[in-house]
């Protein structure tokens, strides 16, 4: 009976997973959809040469369609990841600054996410002097904080609602 048991909770998480990649589809028709082989060839089948670190996911270095690219992979393997990956493609196609990323594609098959390269460095680069660049002063941070997380933000203003009197 507890196998049983067992075996339907599993069917039901597997279940919801598919239902979540499904979900995961309705990207934004601004961006690319890659391959898995697409993504493999870029990254050399995630050669760990090509690792340059990644704090929710492995960033790989890559070069995609005559372009030198970013390549981010997510953990896909749980419900978890695969709303991760869908709340990750939803933020990071709404935001747009010189000094971030910005999401130019993905893969669903390989839950990776793929970004615009920046050569002169990030935002969190240039927030730690990483390189020994000069530390960003305080009006140019607060600028770049309206200008990045403003019209984020706006997105979740409730309409104000008028009653007559």
């Amino acid at each position: 009976m507890e196998l049983a048991r067992d075996e339907t909770v599993t069917q039901a998480a597997e279940l919801r997973i598919s239902r979540v990649k499904i979900a995961t589809l309705q990207t934004p028709q601004f961006l690319s959809d890659f391959s898995l082989l697409e993504i493999k060839e870029a990254t050399h089948s995630f050669d760990q040469s090509l690792n340059i670190g990644g704090e929710s996911g492995s960033v790989y270095r890559g070069f995609l369609r005559n372009t030198g690219v970013p390549i981010k992979m997510l953990q896909s393997n749980s419900l978890e990841g695969c709303s991760e990956f869908q709340v990750e493609v939803d933020i990071s196609s709404r935001m747009r600054h010189p000094n971030l990323f910005t999401l130019i594609g993905t893969c669903l098959e390989a839950s990776t996410l793929v970004y615009d390269y920046l050569p002169n460095c990030s935002l969190k680069d240039r927030l730690v002097c990483k390189d020994d660049t000069p530390p960003l002063s305080w009006q140019a941070r607060i600028r770049i904080y309206i200008e990045v997380f403003h019209p984020y933000l706006a997105t979740f203003q409730q309409p104000q609602k008028h009653h007559p009197r």
